[in-house]
């Protein structure tokens, strides 16, 4: 494949696949995912994908492609919009920043009973099988395990992460041999996981600040207001986040 074909078509189509798929613009910013996407390049991008047949014909078709940046705004949408799965993208990522907290803090206790490269292995395949139609017999059982809604995917993640917190090593033990016995998603998971070890830097999924919006300034006002007295507290706008913060 000459170049950086795939690279190239992933970071144009990312802004477009974020806003249709409804993450705020602070979540898992597009500079982050740049860097991911030039570390790994082609190469390492389609051998990851090699178990799970992604990468089969990919080469033929680039070839074929027109330069990604050419395409207009609304072939881009149209195209996302068809997919499946994009209703899932948004409580996917929530539930995975939710959890990861939860998860760090495990590992940082004074005696984790779970090897990190299990937790990895089990909350990457979680978090890629209900995105691919080949995944669903492997949902299907990891929802049987972890007593979930094999349509709520997000929902299986914190049960996952709920196990683990709570020392639930039965459990922890059958997601993972569940996997194990599903061979290709094995591979992919070792393959996912050697590709992260091998950036040079962690990546952001959250930007530093969310943008400036008129509902941000009207909290901080609101709460700044709040350390005066009531007096003072009349000079500032009344606005809906006042009952936010009241709450």
């Amino acid at each position: 494949m000459r170049g950086q074909r795939l690279v190239t078509w992933l970071k144009t189509g990312y802004p477009h696949f974020k806003e249709e798929s409804g993450l705020p613009v602070w979540i898992l910013p597009e500079r982050s995912f740049d860097k991911v996407a030039d570390e790994l390049g082609d190469w390492h991008i389609l051998r990851m994908n090699q178990p799970l047949s992604f990468a089969e014909g990919v080469e033929d078709l680039f070839e074929k492609a027109p330069d990604p940046e050419t395409l207009p705004i609304e072939a881009w949408r149209s195209t996302v919009i068809c997919w499946p799965p994009l209703l899932q993208v948004r409580p996917m990522v929530e539930a995975y920043l939710e959890v990861v907290t939860m998860i760090v803090r495990y590992f940082q206790s004074s005696q984790p009973k779970v090897e990190p490269v299990r937790v990895c292995r089990s909350i990457a395949v979680l978090g890629f099988v209900p995105f691919v139609s080949q995944g669903e017999p492997l949902m299907a059982e990891l929802a049987s395990i972890l007593k979930g809604d094999a349509s709520h995917p997000e929902e299986l993640v914190r049960c996952y992460a709920s196990a683990l917190i709570r020392g639930d090593e039965l459990t922890i033990d059958e997601v993972d041999n569940c996997i194990a016995r599903h061979s290709q998603w094995a591979e992919w998971a070792a393959l996912f996981i050697e590709g992260g070890q091998s950036l040079s830097c962690t990546p952001k999924l959250v930007a530093v600040t969310p943008p400036v919006s008129t509902e941000l300034v009207y909290v901080l006002v609101e709460m700044i207001g709040a350390t005066g007295d009531d007096e003072s507290r009349r000079d500032y706008p009344q606005h809906p986040a006042s009952d936010i913060c009241a709450r």
